[in-house]
């Protein structure tokens, strides 16, 4: 399994093992019947896409700083979002992959260190190493002055992408739209637990619920994918 839209072969295998090990690469694997279309799938339809380009086979390309203590990448799909929809997204989810490789690119900002370590020795000798990136200032907000916006690490992250979304539109763009928040879940039924008949020693029972997740515009939403882990 790759998380980029190449792999590179380091070990010739044999024509029976090649051959048994590519069926079903015409299946779409990424999807499961029991769980609803979440934000990746639903921007993939409707919303805006960024594929990073191939680069090397098995390596890729990477997410490039701005220069400017900034990601690039994220800075191209933000003023995307913008000048489209005139929307500004709230949230990036990513992966703890692309968060390390953020925080370094963003720190080491093209190789000119933009944190310093002060330390009052009078309180003891220990030091604490490490940062924390917590959000990500977008340029594009209605009005101007620029806004922070929040990094958020998501567990089930696909490593390789990054998901842009908000969750209300500007009331100046959208008048009369009354629409608030942009996405939210809808129960057909609450949590209920089913205590199966006993056939065993052992009780069986299931906790289920059944809902569905809504979102009202769909086109606001941005994915970054194929990114490579440097």
């Amino acid at each position: 399994i790759t998380t980029l839209n190449s792999y590179k072969i380091l070990t010739a295998t044999g024509a029976g093992s090649s051959t048994a090990n590519d069926t079903g690469r015409n299946v779409d694997y990424s999807r499961n019947a029991y769980a609803f279309d979440g934000f990746v799938t639903l921007g993939h339809a409707n919303g805006l896409v960024t594929s990073l380009a191939t680069g090397t086979p098995g390596a890729g390309t990477g997410l490039t700083t701005s220069g400017a203590g900034g990601i690039l990448e994220f800075d191209n799909m933000l003023e995307t979002i913008w000048e489209t929809y005139q929307i500004s997204p709230r949230y990036i989810g990513i992966s703890a992959q692309e968060l390390r490789n953020v925080y370094q690119k963003v720190l080491a900002n093209g190789g000119s260190p933009l944190v310093r370590f002060n330390r009052d020795f009078g309180q003891g000798s220990e030091l604490s190493a490490g940062a924390v990136l917590g959000s990500y200032m977008k340029q594009y907000v209605a009005g101007g002055g620029g806004q922070l916006m929040s990094m958020v690490l998501l567990p089930e992250a696909v490593k390789g992408t990054a998901l842009f979304f908000a969750d209300r539109l500007p009331g100046q763009y959208f008048p009369g739209s009354n629409m608030g928040q942009l996405f939210e879940f809808h129960q057909q039924r609450d949590w209920y637990q089913e205590d199966w008949p006993r056939t065993t020693r052992q009780y069986s029972t299931g906790v289920y619920t059944r809902e569905v997740l809504v979102h009202y515009f769909p086109q606001s939403l941005g994915i970054i994918n194929n990114i490579a882990n440097a």
